[in-house]
């Protein structure tokens, strides 16, 4: 006799079919629940099998959608592709820019067959035993590529090199080491935004980066150190001095970037401009200093689905081994947009 979730994906197969065309919205989950009065897991189960094998794809937030007709009948030779997605921690990912690039690497990447595991490291090593399950997946070749949208450090990296996966890197890159990374074109923003500052009169400009002196430790190169090196350059130009107390580094967390703003102002001398990147505290940030200080926050978030397509446009050619002709890719940030 077999079992309840096979019998539901036949009768799911016949029904795409004979009343379904390519793109079109399928059932959700609860509806066949109810409909058929089945479990939660017979029914996930039957669905996640139609997924496996190219029948429907899911995009999160929108629904469940049926896959092309072509790539149903040659379903079951396509080869189904683990991509490991690792980050900070699950507060990382509400942060509106990661959170739209996540979005264009799932958009993306489901219509592909391309499945998703999210690993938070929260600073631990790899290779300890709070890394394990991340360890695991890579020991026992269980993923076919790896979007790295932290730094890690040298010993964890190298580990993932010796065990030959695909590596794309986004926001960062690490001297020396050859894995693409998918920027914006942050050094030439913070130069832009920092000199229009200026030329309003700005001396004193403070900035809100993200973490600087970690990514450094690890040997790597972070957005917010090439931004940083645009705006000191703007500086230099003008003929201002740099002054690293109106420089702070934040982890994107609520209550330290409320801090960091606050010992901003209690400098001698407080800043009379703030470029702030963590663009999710931005409305907060302009009520709480008031009006006679300018606040400008970099909505990265407009670009953010382009860069998640293209980090999987790049990790899909490093996983076909295709030659990567610039291990740092740039997409482009308009400056109208700053």
């Amino acid at each position: 006799m077999k079992p309840n979730y096979l019998k539901l994906k036949e009768f799911l197969k016949e029904e795409l079919k004979e009343k379904f065309k390519s793109g079109d919205i399928f059932y959700s989950q609860n509806y066949l629940m109810k409909k058929f009065k089945l479990s939660y897991a017979t029914v996930t189960r039957a669905l996640n099998e139609l997924e496996r094998e190219g029948y429907i794809y899911r995009i999160q937030g929108k629904g469940t959608f049926v896959a092309d007709l072509i790539e149903r009948e040659v379903s079951f030779s396509r080869e189904i592709k683990n991509i490991g997605i690792v980050f900070r921690n699950i507060s990382f990912l509400t942060h509106p820019y990661i959170k739209k690039i996540i979005e264009g690497i799932e958009n993306t990447g489901y219509k592909n067959n391309y499945h998703f595991f999210f690993y938070p490291l929260g600073g631990r090593s790899i290779t300890s035993e709070n890394g394990s399950l991340f360890f695991k997946s890579v020991e026992n070749k269980e993923l076919d590529g790896v979007i790295m949208l932290d730094f890690i450090n040298r010993r964890d990296l190298n580990f993932l090199i010796e065990k030959n996966i695909p590596i794309v890197c986004v926001g960062h890159y690490y001297k020396g080491v050859n894995i693409p990374s998918i920027f914006l074109n942050e050094d030439y923003i913070g130069e832009k935004i920092t000199e229009k500052l200026i030329l309003k009169g700005n001396k004193r400009i403070g900035v809100i980066t993200g973490p600087i002196s970690q990514a450094i430790s690890y040997g790597a190169v972070s957005s917010s150190l090439l931004f940083l090196d645009g705006y000191k350059n703007a500086l230099k130009r003008y003929e201002i001095e740099y002054d690293e107390n109106l420089i702070k580094e934040s982890d994107f967390e609520k209550e330290k970037v409320l801090n960091l703003i606050n010992e901003l102002f209690s400098l001698e001398e407080p800043p009379t401009a703030i470029i702030l990147i963590d663009e999710a505290m931005s409305v907060e940030m302009k009520n709480l200093i008031g009006k006679d200080v300018i606040v400008k926050t970099l909505k990265f978030s407009e670009i953010g689905e382009e860069v998640g397509r293209k980090t999987l446009e790049i990790l899909e050619k490093v996983m076909k081994k295709e030659e990567i002709l610039n291990e740092r890719i740039i997409v482009p940030f308009k400056m109208e947009e700053i």
